[in-house]
């Protein structure tokens, strides 16, 4: 199939060049809202695999309530198609 490889590896790059414009949003962003907070991780293929990030209001918000909301945004890609909500105290 001619041309095949070629198209994945197109993809591959794209989603590789989104994650990296991610980053660079994230520290354009922090150059205006100091407090934004963020760490990531790539894996061995050069994919992003996990990203947290913590604008300053959420991080102030902590500090006064002491209490935390997680959302799985991944909620449609595992198993059990469900939402995944996280209350921590």
């Amino acid at each position: 199939m001619p041309g095949y490889f070629d198209k994945v590896e197109v993809l591959v790059l794209e989603k590789r060049l989104k994650w990296r414009m991610l980053i660079l949003n994230l520290l354009l962003t922090r150059s205006i809202h100091h407090r934004l907070f963020w760490r990531h991780k790539v894996d061995d293929k050069g994919r992003l695999s996990h990203l947290f990030w913590c604008d300053g209001g959420a991080q102030r918000d902590y500090q006064i309530f002491r209490d935390v909301v997680a959302f799985d945004a991944t909620y449609k890609r595992n198993k059990y198609m469900c939402p995944l909500v996280v209350f921590l105290e």
